[in-house]
């Protein structure tokens, strides 16, 4: 008997072995074929597919990010999703509730690489650049500029590169970063107050349960800084604050590097260092090329091979 599936068929034969017994032989032929297509078709290319209002596709946003308004002027036919995490915008994509979530380029590039079913849209929402705020009074002037003769002088000396390649690239750690522990340990001088966001702070600060301490990009950046300063020693304010924006506004923190965009309206507020990330908005979405086909139609074939013994 032929059974045809979605443009394959289960091939079943029937075979008398030795005792008599007459049991099937069965194989799927062509399915995967199918499949592939099928999967092809699923794959998101480009942001007007997003957006194709004879289609009309699901994106997700961060409850209360500005990509709710980026999304709503960039993809206007798409329907928007809102969850309360990136792990929930993301497990929207794996089970199909969601056709993509819109993100900070290295938030983006980082779930990809954590995930190989996701993947990250090539066309940007927008550009952007990321910084470290500090107070706008002369303290924060102060240290703002002291960091920036840090920054240039690691950028210069190819470190940048090698924290950059930790979180956005190979994933390997070549320099060797200090825990907050050792840094107070060593240096007996002021200590500057660090905000976090209460959570999705991952890949620019964020807490390693397996390491028990702070890292991430960003404060990666601001350990080396603490460290080749001989002075300064670290408090990280966990999130438990109303943000980092407001924490360093209102004194509470001596600076912060949440992956926090560069806007006019914010440099009225605090200082910003030079760029640590020049980056954009960018889309994750699910990657098809990763499409398993082999566990569906064994189990297939499996059930007929059942029917027909």
């Amino acid at each position: 008997s032929n059974f045809a599936i979605g443009g394959g068929k289960i091939i079943a034969s029937e075979v008398e072995n030795k005792e008599g017994i007459v049991t099937s032989n069965s194989f799927y032929e062509n399915g995967n074929l199918y499949l592939n297509a099928h999967a092809h078709s699923l794959q998101i290319t480009s942001i007007e597919e997003l957006n194709d209002p004879n289609n009309i596709k699901t994106v997700s946003v961060l409850k209360g990010a500005i990509f709710d308004k980026i999304v709503e002027q960039q993809i206007p036919n798409a329907k928007r999703t809102y969850y309360d995490s990136y792990p929930d915008c993301q497990q929207a994509i794996l089970t199909g509730k969601s056709n993509a979530y819109a993100t900070d380029e290295p938030r983006a590039i980082y779930a990809a690489a954590k995930n190989p079913n996701l993947k990250v849209l090539s066309e940007k929402l927008m550009d952007d650049k990321y910084a470290y705020i500090f107070p706008k009074n002369n303290e924060g002037l102060t240290l703002r500029d002291e960091f920036n003769k840090f920054f240039q002088k690691i950028t210069k000396e190819g470190k940048l590169s090698r924290i950059k390649d930790k979180w956005y690239g190979t994933g390997k750690d070549t320099l060797s970063i200090p825990t907050i522990e050792d840094i107070n340990k060593k240096n007996k001088g002021r200590t500057l107050k660090y905000a976090t966001a209460s959570e999705g702070g991952e890949p620019f600060d964020f807490y390693d349960q397996n390491t028990k301490d702070y890292t991430g990009y960003e404060i990666d950046i601001f350990k080396l800084f603490c460290q080749e300063s001989e002075k300064y020693r670290i408090q990280i304010l966990d999130g438990k604050g109303m943000g980092p924006i407001t924490d360093v506004t209102e004194g509470r923190a001596d600076l912060s590097g949440d992956g926090i965009s560069i806007t006019p309206e914010r440099a009225e507020k605090v200082y910003f260092s030079d760029p640590t990330y020049i980056g954009g908005g960018a889309l994750v979405i699910r990657d098809f090329a990763h499409y398993d086909s082999r566990g569906f139609f064994e189990k297939i074939g499996d059930a007929f091979y059942s029917i027909l013994i």
